[in-house]
């Protein structure tokens, strides 16, 4: 499987629910330190990852809808450079 971020639209659901991220994250049975994580890409997901596809569930989206994939599957940033490699 491969890499993936959580998608646009379940930032945004994320965002624009009523009620607070962390009351979400508690209903889907993930800590919401892990949802903060998860969502700012500080941890790596792939497309199947139960914790973003039980938050999305709570959130009223398919498991599909949760997440884009991720082309910087490498460990590389966007412009060629490695992470964490100065020159």
């Amino acid at each position: 499987m491969q890499a993936a971020i959580p998608s646009r639209r379940f930032i945004q659901a994320l965002k624009l629910h009523p009620e607070p991220a962390y009351r979400i994250a508690w209903r889907a049975g993930v800590h919401h330190n892990t949802l903060s994580k998860l969502v700012s890409g500080y941890l790596r997901t792939r497309a199947d990852d139960p914790r973003i596809i039980a938050v999305g569930r709570e959130l009223g989206l398919a498991p599909e809808d949760c997440f884009e994939l991720d082309g910087n599957d490498s460990g590389r940033k966007s412009d060629g450079q490695a992470i964490g490699v100065t020159a």
